[in-house]
């Protein structure tokens, strides 16, 4: 099975666990990761992961959550198709700073998988 998560999900193990939301959405972010590290299932990462992850303001979270990421397997790049929905999701109200084509990355290398 392939599992693809959002940046919220690699962040929340480093939130303040004495928030009972947190602490509850951290002990569910580290089942799935450990299910990832033990191979059970297939994490993907995409560019979006990679753009959110860049703007972390604090380094030593944002080494944390990359060494989460790294677990990836495959990564989805950006490609004309998934900008043009970015786009037209973006003119809907979806997204922040996705909804322009000037605010999107430009697309680059095709999806890999790594063994």
């Amino acid at each position: 099975m392939r599992l693809y998560l959002d940046n919220n999900v690699y962040n929340r193990p480093f939130d303040d666990r004495t928030i009972q939301r947190n602490r509850k959405e951290a002990d569910s972010a580290w089942v799935l990761l450990r299910a990832v590290e033990a191979e059970e299932v297939e994490l993907v990462s995409s560019f979006v992961v990679e753009v959110e992850h860049s703007r972390l303001a604090d380094p030593a979270r944002r080494e944390r959550v990359e060494d989460i990421i790294s677990f990836a397997r495959e990564y989805v790049a950006p490609n004309e198709e998934i900008l043009q929905r970015a786009v037209a999701l973006g003119r809907v109200g979806f997204g922040v700073g996705w909804g322009t084509r000037s605010t999107l990355p430009p697309p680059s290398a095709p999806v890999w998988t790594s063994s």
